[in-house]
């Protein structure tokens, strides 16, 4: 495998916390948003059917917009609520895999990343996994993103078909927060990954993949 040096220690480990909130609800109006939620089905905007029975459907009422995603077992989950008039941050749907939902979030702030959010259609589990990735092959199922430890970071190759993934140490770059990398190339023996060294110089690594 190419050599790869570890980013240093003093990553932003904000973006590996699950709990951000990208709709802040009052106190005061909490009662009326479970409402909402609740009766989600009568206040309809427009809906996405997504592989292996789940859907989204886009709400809102006088008060809020937000999010919600139904799957096949039943399972409700919301995925955005939101004042009307609150623009910071924002969600999306990112992939849309056969046994997962990639969801892609941003929260309020410019130097925020893209979050990303996995959904198990079959079980309903929820995981943050570190950044949205900056590679996604759609047709195989494989997404490439960075994820976080208490100390530093790792590049992730993550097969949704299989659930499996492999990872490998993050390149050295001046980058510390958003579009730090690209995938030039992947196949199923290596890839190269494009980032700006800590010299701001372009700089290409090819991995030998873990098999």
């Amino acid at each position: 495998m190419a050599d790869i040096k570890m980013k240093p220690v003093f990553y932003i480990l904000f973006t590996f916390i699950a709990t951000v909130s990208y709709g802040q609800i009052s106190e005061t109006d909490s009662d009326k948003a479970d409402l909402l939620i609740d009766n989600f089905q009568n206040h309809v905007d427009s809906t996405n059917q997504l592989t292996n029975g789940a859907k989204i459907f886009y709400i809102s009422d006088t008060l809020f917009r937000g999010m919600i995603l139904t799957l096949k077992n039943g399972d409700k989950i919301e995925l955005d609520l939101r004042y009307k008039d609150n623009f910071r941050g924002y969600t999306e749907l990112g992939a849309d895999f056969e046994n997962y939902v990639l969801v892609k979030h941003r929260g309020d702030g410019s130097g925020n990343p893209e979050e990303l959010r996995v959904i198990n259609k079959k079980t309903g589990k929820d995981k943050w996994l570190g950044n949205y990735p900056f590679y996604i092959d759609k047709e195989n199922e494989i997404g490439v993103y960075e994820a976080y430890t208490d100390l530093s970071s790792n590049i992730v190759v993550h097969d949704f078909s299989t659930d499996e993934t492999e990872t490998y140490p993050t390149p050295d770059t001046k980058c510390i927060c958003c579009e730090c990398f690209e995938i030039t190339q992947f196949d199923n023996e290596s890839f190269t990954i494009k980032f700006n060294d800590p010299e701001d110089k372009g700089t290409e690594l090819k991995v030998k993949r873990k098999k």
